[in-house]
């Protein structure tokens, strides 16, 4: 089988620089008395504060305090260590905050070896243009990008930026059958909401998924390469990656609680 890409899609706010204003004394030297986000935001408009200096040391931020420097790199965290990060797409809005935040966390994930393209989405520096043109564009571009990559695994983490990036997100994967993953910085790991099973019932209930959901729920596990080997391996990925209905743990596959419910669902 090709190597899957495992693409993520990402809203970008600003907590890679809160954090660092509140941590780092080179970035605080820089902010001066900046202030507020929103002074910081009129200071590097206009040049007060060094634009490439500062992106320098949130990279340098990021170095030394790994996931946790940022909203971003802390919902990724998970997958960053089980190497499913192929492609990134940073989404972040047209203000300079957006864009220096953007630009340190694409520098560092190309330090890392994975594929990053930034995205600067126009319609947030206002209300006005956020109500009426800011959620249109994030939907717009978000929708291409998932159509873009209709092979590959595909992930849209809604943890960066506002609320309604996130929820505007969450809509897209429901309507795309797409996962949607979010991390609060108090959380120890990442919330997973799969795709709503609206369309699932009439392929659910075909016998390639049928009997090994049975199996599942009368074992309660099986060997996963005793899995493979009896429903295929295109079943298995669709379970495990296109549906969430099972997960793969210590060498053996056992259905989700998703997929328990599923099955309440469907054959009950």
């Amino acid at each position: 089988m090709p190597r899957k890409n495992y693409v993520h899609i990402v809203t970008v706010g600003a907590s890679l620089l809160s954090n660092a204003l509140r941590e780092d004394e080179r970035v605080r030297n820089l902010l001066g008395e900046t202030g507020s986000m929103r002074n910081v935001e009129a200071a590097l408009r206009n040049g007060v504060i060094d634009r490439k200096r500062l992106i320098d040391a949130l990279v340098s931020y990021i170095a030394s305090k790994g996931s946790t420097a940022s909203a971003e790199l802390n919902s990724m965290s998970e997958h960053l260590s089980s190497k499913k990060v192929s492609v990134v797409y940073l989404l972040h809005t047209d203000t300079m905050v957006g864009e220096v935040c953007g630009t340190a966390l694409e520098r560092h994930l190309r330090g890392m070896g994975i594929s990053v393209e930034r995205m600067r989405v126009e319609g947030f520096r206002s209300e006005a243009e956020f109500r009426e043109r800011g959620l249109q564009n994030l939907l717009l571009r978000a929708h291409e990008l998932v159509k873009k990559h209709e092979g590959d695994v595909v992930m849209l983490n809604a943890t960066g930026g506002f609320k309604p990036e996130g929820t505007v997100l969450s809509i897209l994967a429901f309507l795309m059958g797409r996962p949607v993953y979010y991390r609060h910085e108090d959380f120890m790991t990442t919330v997973f909401i799969p795709p709503l099973p609206i369309e699932w019932k009439e392929e659910v209930l075909n016998k390639e998924y049928r009997s090994p959901l049975m199996d599942l729920l009368r074992e309660g596990s099986m060997d996963a390469a005793e899995f493979e080997r009896k429903y295929g391996a295109e079943v298995k990925e669709k379970m495990l990656e296109g549906f969430m209905l099972i997960r793969e743990r210590d060498g053996r596959v056992e259905l989700t609680e998703l997929g328990r419910l599923i099955y309440r669902v469907v054959f009950s």
